[in-house]
């Protein structure tokens, strides 16, 4: 076994035995708060780019690095009043990025309530582009 070359193939065995438990342990029937989604079902996402150097995922309401720097290109040192406050970028539930360059963004929910759902209309039409944007 060479890890390197069989990366695709040790990842796809190693997501389907997962998911096959927690299948198997009724778990994917019942409705789950949004971080158990996150650990159980998201992280097969994480382990995807395991072989990429320099590829970093970032979890749990992380800002957008591209979206603060954006926001704070303009911020100078005071010279008579206080100086502004740093802005930070948006938070979303995953980020994958390499290097300050993001190339992923996601938002995960507790229930799909459909595509007209506030979820996927507030955060997948508003603002995930504003955070891919900046990316």
């Amino acid at each position: 076994f060479n890890r390197s070359k069989n990366f695709d193939y040790d990842w796809m065995r190693n997501t389907i035995y997962n998911l096959v438990l927690e299948y198997e342990a009724n778990h994917l029937a019942k409705n789950h708060l949004e971080i158990w989604i996150m650990l159980h079902v998201q992280s097969f996402i994480d382990k995807t780019f395991l072989d990429i150097e320099g590829m970093e995922i970032v979890r749990d309401e992380t800002c957008s690095y591209a979206l603060s720097k954006r926001k704070n290109s303009q911020r100078v040192v005071a010279s008579i009043g206080l100086m502004k406050r740093k802005a930070m970028g948006r938070h979303g539930d995953l980020i994958i990025w390499k290097w300050h360059t993001e190339y992923v963004c996601s938002e995960a929910g507790k229930i799909f309530e459909g595509i007209n759902g506030t979820k996927i209309i507030k955060e997948g039409g508003l603002k995930m582009p504003k955070m891919l944007r900046d990316a």
